[in-house]
């Protein structure tokens, strides 16, 4: 172990002392002082092979300073820490909930309690009612890392809240656990004030599935904002219901490229064969990331009818354009003729 930790402080190559660090983390609790000292290390690389070899040893002495770390100035260091004390577990929640007032360790501290899990559930639910916006958004979307049905009710409740972002963090962890009790609320968030919640509950309710959601999305797909439109779209192509094939077709034609994008995925992904023709005018579209969409679309539903138009495509002003029509054309060459 005297050799591997002497190698921490190697100054050389930068993979002897990562090397060390994991290494280190094999030896167990032995190594857990070297490797609390190599967080303070000068290379990212080395503090990152101890956070990641606190985490495999799992000991509580190393908290504070892997709490200390969630605020290095490199990033993969911050998410290492994180991880690791998602790995030490219920010993961590505590000093995690506390890194959670602070705004330097707050998005790190949050996917760090994610990651615990089921001790970690009873103390966020109640940081939901916290006095500061930021604490309530960071528990909210830790919530939604774990997953619980248990955070359902608390969390329907912060789609009232006062601040807009914790509304649509809200959203976005109901969509994230998946349960369908939470339709209802996320069907009335799409007529929220703020297009960043309408959008983060048309997210959710696409990872949901449920087609009751379906005439609500069509209805937002007239929405002002792009965002707003664009994950109505999305959020369709995930249901899957055939209602949205004709509404999906009229956002072909939607003034913003990102929409009309997202309007030619969702139309792949509903995989119905009235889309073909509308595709194919698509096509001619001047934004090349629309035609690209429009392609994987033509791929997805597998109409011979597409065949002469990729073929075109082959041409395409655009290297990503072309590729995805290589792409669809292969695709195609192994659909069986329709009739």
């Amino acid at each position: 172990m005297a050799a591997l930790s002497r190698a921490l402080g190697y100054k050389g190559d930068p993979e002897v002392r990562s090397s060390a660090a994991m290494a280190l983390g094999k030896v167990g609790l032995p190594a857990v002082p070297a490797l609390i000292a190599a967080l303070g290390q000068r290379g990212p690389d080395t503090r990152y092979g101890a956070a990641w070899a606190l985490g495999e040893i799992g000991d509580s002495a190393a908290i504070p300073a892997l709490v200390a770390a969630l605020t290095d100035r490199d990033g993969d260091v911050r998410r290492g820490a994180g991880a690791a004390l998602g790995r030490i577990g219920a010993l961590a929640v505590e000093p995690l909930l506390a890194a959670l007032a602070s705004r330097g360790t707050r998005a790190t501290a949050a996917e760090a309690l994610g990651r615990i899990g089921a001790p970690a559930i009873d103390p966020l639910i109640a940081l939901l009612v916290d006095g500061d916006g930021p604490v309530r958004r960071a528990a909210a979307a830790a919530l939604g890392g774990i997953g619980s049905s248990r955070a359902i009710p608390p969390l329907l409740a912060a789609l009232a809240d006062r601040d807009a972002e914790v509304r649509a963090v809200a959203a976005g962890a109901l969509g994230a656990i998946g349960d369908p009790a939470a339709l209802g609320s996320l069907i009335d968030a799409l007529g929220d004030r703020r297009g960043t919640v309408r959008s983060r509950a048309a997210q959710a309710l696409g990872r949901i599935g449920d087609a009751s959601a379906v005439d609500s999305l069509v209805t937002l797909l007239g929405a002002r904002d792009r965002e707003t439109r664009a994950c109505a779209a999305q959020a369709l192509g995930r249901i899957r219901d055939a209602r949205a094939v004709q509404p999906l077709l009229a956002t072909l034609r939607d003034r913003d490229g990102v929409v009309r994008s997202r309007a030619a995925g969702a139309l792949g992904r509903l995989g119905d064969s009235r889309a073909v023709e509308p595709l194919l005018a698509a096509l001619a579209d001047q934004d090349g990331d629309v035609r690209w969409d429009v392609i994987q679309a033509l791929g997805e539903i597998g109409d011979p009818r597409a065949v002469e138009a990729l073929t075109t495509a082959l041409g395409d002003r655009d290297q990503g354009v072309r590729q995805a029509a290589r792409e669809a054309l292969d695709t195609l060459s192994g659909a069986p003729d329709r009739p």
